[in-house]
């Protein structure tokens, strides 16, 4: 957890924090899953696609689509075994951000460095 969220977390009530947690539930990623696809799957890139990052799990699949891409997705599939567990971490501190935010100023997150998460809601419920 970043210290962003940690400051966030102290504005709210309990009832707040409980609703956060269910939302949490809902839309974390789990690492396992992203280093299963990131294992099996990984030269397709579909583990960036789990996360929510879909430039470079474009840019993986066009690249091993392409025999001489092959040269590159392979080495950086292995790369990822080692990475995507941090990359996880980091979405799930994105998404939780992003309902701490909404939660605390009622309003979503001003300009995100990417666009919302995996379908996350534009308004807080």
């Amino acid at each position: 957890m970043n210290v962003q969220n940690m400051m966030l977390k102290q504005q709210l009530a309990p009832q707040q924090l409980l609703a956060l947690e269910a939302q949490m539930h809902c839309y974390r990623k789990e690492p396992v899953v992203a280093f299963l696809l990131a294992f099996f799957l990984g030269i397709f890139g579909i583990h960036h696609f789990y996360l929510g990052r879909m430039r470079p799990g474009i840019i993986m699949l066009v690249c091993t689509l392409s025999v001489v891409g092959l040269i590159v997705s392979i080495p950086w599939k292995i790369v990822n075994w080692f990475t995507v567990w941090r990359e996880c971490a980091d979405v799930n501190d994105e998404i939780e951000y992003w309902f701490l935010y909404q939660m605390v100023h009622g309003a979503p997150a001003p300009d995100p460095s990417r666009p919302p998460i995996g379908g996350l809601p534009m308004t807080a419920s």
